[in-house]
């Protein structure tokens, strides 16, 4: 393995910058998030939550990601109306990173239930890679990386179709090991080893397998001795995101100092 580097999920608040000069020390890096749920409710709170994000980033010299909105956004509309939505949302959110400048963008695929239901593998696939083929090129010119992360799939392979269909030194996959825990049968071992280069990202946390509860590792029931030993087998430089649904800082640090510490 050459590298694992880790990052912790912020949303912006005033209370998370007294945290900053630690995981500088820990070399950790941030990734910055509420664009999907609290961001998008206005346009005032989306303007709110960039000025949060530019605070937090004028307090910090580490390492930077951001999770993009991802409600609603499945970018193989059929309807002209939804299409053309996505797209303004879309545009909004290239015009955010232009401004924030992380090194990374975290976006779901936009695969859902009505994807398999619907039987419309090979519409998402054909028209999605579309999408980011001519998309992706904005974000390469900026040196800014998109990384696609798995929401209900129950394996990885139209994730692996779609990275290497767009072909892009700057698109690939983040592994959310909770949704996988839920949603799929496969271990993330599995996982790991079908995308193989094409993961570069994972969003950490830990849940029983029944919800995506968000827990601090060690919490739930996922293997994480086996996930850590894949992912050193990989050879790949990783960033892994500690996406902790607990709003108690020190709890956060705390877990992501145990991990760091064990694996």
């Amino acid at each position: 393995m050459d590298k694992i580097n880790f990052l912790l999920c912020l949303s912006g608040d005033k209370n998370e910058i007294e945290i900053l000069p630690k995981l500088e020390e820990l070399n950790v890096g941030i990734e910055l998030q509420s664009y999907g749920l609290k961001g998008v409710t206005s346009p005032l709170l989306w303007e709110e939550k960039i000025k949060q994000h530019k605070k937090i980033i004028e307090n910090f010299r580490g390492r930077i990601s951001i999770h993009g909105p991802f409600v609603g956004i499945r970018y193989t509309q059929r309807d002209y109306l939804l299409k053309k939505a996505v797209k303004k949302r879309m545009q909004f959110t290239y015009e955010m990173v232009k401004e924030l400048k992380p090194e990374i963008l975290v976006l779901h695929s936009g695969i859902d239930g009505d994807i398999k239901k619907w039987q419309l593998e090979d519409f998402w696939l054909k028209e999605t890679t579309k999408f980011w083929k001519n998309e992706i090129k904005k974000y390469e010119e900026k040196g800014i990386k998109i990384v696609i992360e798995n929401l209900v799939e129950e394996e990885p392979d139209m994730l692996i179709e779609l990275c290497d269909a767009v072909n892009s030194n700057y698109f690939a996959v983040c592994m959310d090991i909770g949704h996988l825990n839920v949603f799929s049968k496969l271990s993330p071992s599995d996982w790991i080893k079908k995308m193989d280069k094409r993961l570069q990202y994972v969003h950490l946390h830990d849940n029983n397998g029944e919800k995506d509860e968000h827990l601090p590792v060690g919490k739930g029931n996922i293997d994480f001795d086996s996930f850590f030993n894949s992912i050193k087998n990989t050879g790949n430089d990783i960033d892994i995101a500690f996406e902790l649904d607990n709003s108690n800082l020190q709890e956060k640090m705390d877990n992501l100092i145990e991990v760091i510490n064990r694996y």
